[in-house]
């Protein structure tokens, strides 16, 4: 099931009836209202536009506005909460059945949420096994705990880009305060989030939205309902499985390519642009080859990863599509939203599916 941590659509004039607020902000052109707008960015981020010259009107919210079901995120069974938390700001008021289907998704991060596997494992696996680093660009925010993929592309319709991050070191920043002061339960969402590594995928285009969630119109309800599993795709396009070779450090000069990984912070992206620049085009593939043989023996005498195969974590999705949230009491997010299965999982092992059990 396709989960949304954030939205952003446009929809006719006609299905939104604004209502009078002094936070609305208007931009004027000869004496008449050309565009209204409002934006909240705490306790959850919300953009309204309004477009009175082409009768539009776009719409960005993320997950947060589902305040207590937040781990739920945006799908096809809580949109329509969404939408009605919208409605209850006193903003404007929305024909949500009309908004379905009378759409267009213009950008939206899909998102999957993994419990039980540590966000250093994720990276170094990434970091092993990229299978074009002129083709990927791979970032590391040490600062915001999180790192970014994104395809060498300038063609903004074109680009691909996956933030993978430690949920709960991101919930627990001051930036999330208003938030959890704004919910009854922070704790049990902070619980929730504990163990949780996030991976989302921004796509920024109608373009892209078509082709990777496999569908015809970018209505909401046709995004919402898409059966492709994007995240799943982008890590078997990104990474290759094929084990490395790895050798042992018996030499002064593979040693001194070790000490330059560690100087780099194992980013082998700065490394290979480096040889670009100082060696000649000959020398790069097996100059190349060496630091990609040190680093996996180095990660692997840290921990196991050249047994972890990331693209387990996303594969044969759909006998828990409907999976929610992981060791909370099943009362606590009962919803009004029907037809929602609630499920418990737990990540047993790297080389494993995961265990479902009905709560």
């Amino acid at each position: 099931m396709i989960k949304l941590d954030k939205i952003k659509f446009t929809t006719f004039l006609c299905n939104v009836e604004l209502l009078e607020n002094e936070k609305w902000q208007t931009v004027m052109q000869n004496g008449n209202v050309i565009s209204m707008k409002y934006k909240q960015e705490r306790p959850c981020l919300i953009i309204i536009e309004v477009h009175f010259g082409v009768n539009e009107v776009t719409m960005e919210f993320t997950g947060k506005i589902l305040k207590d079901d937040y781990p739920l995120l945006i799908n096809k069974y809580t949109i329509r909460k969404c939408l009605n938390a919208i409605n209850e700001l006193g903003i404007c008021k929305m024909k949500v059945e009309s908004i379905l289907y009378d759409s267009k998704v213009l950008k939206c991060d899909v998102t999957y949420d993994v419990h039980g596997i540590a966000l250093g494992v994720v990276k170094n696996y990434i970091s092993t096994h990229l299978v074009n680093h002129r083709k990927w660009n791979m970032r590391f925010f040490p600062k915001n705990n999180n790192f970014v993929i994104e395809k060498a592309v300038s063609t903004r319709r074109l680009k691909r880009k996956m933030t993978i991050y430690d949920k709960g070191v991101e919930m627990s920043k001051r930036t999330n305060a208003a938030f959890l002061q704004w919910v009854e339960n922070p704790n049990k969402i902070l619980g929730y989030y504990a163990d949780c590594v996030r991976f989302e995928l921004t796509l920024v285009s109608c373009e892209a939205i078509r082709r990777k969630l496999g569908i015809e119109e970018c209505d909401i309800i046709s995004v919402l309902n898409a059966t492709e599993d994007p995240i799943y795709d982008f890590f078997r396009n990104v990474t290759c499985e094929d084990p490395i070779t790895l050798p042992a450090i018996n030499s002064m000069r593979m040693y001194d390519k070790l000490n330059t990984l560690i100087v780099n912070d194992w980013n082998l992206k700065a490394i290979e642009e480096k040889i670009r620049q100082l060696y000649p085009k000959s020398y790069h593939s097996d100059y190349l080859d060496d630091y990609r043989k040190l680093l996996e023996e180095h990660l692997q005498a840290q921990d196991d990863s050249s047994t972890f195969d990331i693209s387990h974590l996303f594969e044969n999705d759909d006998h828990f599509s409907d999976m929610t949230i992981k060791d909370v009491d099943s009362n606590y997010w009962e919803s009004t939203i029907s037809d929602v299965c609630f499920w418990t999982t737990n990540y047993v092992n790297r080389d494993t599916d995961f265990i479902v059990d009905v709560l």
